[in-house]
């Protein structure tokens, strides 16, 4: 999941889930910033950050 959305970075959020019990096994977050082809920090694109702050698509997974 999405923990935090920056102009020109983006954090998520990760959760391992024992299926058994579902008990929090282990927790992570990754930063990541957003970069051109040169390695300078630009900002996200807007397409990118309206995408990512939309709600999720539901998983075909999840379906009965």
């Amino acid at each position: 999941h999405i923990t935090e959305l920056r102009r020109r970075s983006v954090r998520f959020g990760y959760e391992i889930i024992e299926v058994a019990d579902g008990r929090i096994i282990a927790e992570g977050e990754t930063g990541h910033v957003v970069t051109d082809l040169n390695n300078r920090v630009i900002s996200l694109p807007e397409s990118y950050r309206l995408a990512l702050s939309s709600p999720p698509l539901a998983s075909s997974e999840s379906e009965p």
